[in-house]
């Protein structure tokens, strides 16, 4: 059990590239999760998570009621095969410097893999 698909979360909860940072803030925490895809056109096109909030609208003191996602998200966005493994997702990421990949299945968005899933699938490697 070394896919990526066996540890991806499969929601695909996303925000329009429009959104302020703060309606994502809101959606994410309703949601209990730490990053969105990013839509613009129907297409998704990038990932904003909590880190891009701490990182760029605190740091730079941005107003998030007015600063929206597009000016924050990671772009482009960072995709990788579901068939893959996750040794593969690792360098991937480590790559890109991303803590969330999105992955693809035919060509389409399947589902986000995250450094917190790293987790689950360490303790399945361990057992």
């Amino acid at each position: 059990m070394n896919k990526i698909r066996d540890y991806m979360a499969e929601s695909l909860l996303s925000v329009e590239s429009s959104a302020t940072i703060l309606e994502a803030a809101i959606y994410m925490q309703e949601n209990n999760i730490h990053a969105l895809l990013v839509k613009e056109a129907g297409e998704y096109i990038g990932i904003v998570s909590e880190v891009d909030f701490s990182w760029e609208v605190i740091s730079s003191k941005l107003n998030p009621k007015e600063t929206t996602v597009s000016k924050v998200m990671n772009f482009p966005l960072v995709t990788i095969d579901i068939e893959k493994d996750m040794n593969s997702a690792a360098e991937t990421m480590l790559e890109k410097n991303v803590r969330h990949i999105a992955v693809t299945e035919m060509s389409k968005i399947a589902g986000i893999l995250s450094i917190k899933d790293f987790t689950k699938f360490f303790i399945a490697q361990s057992k």
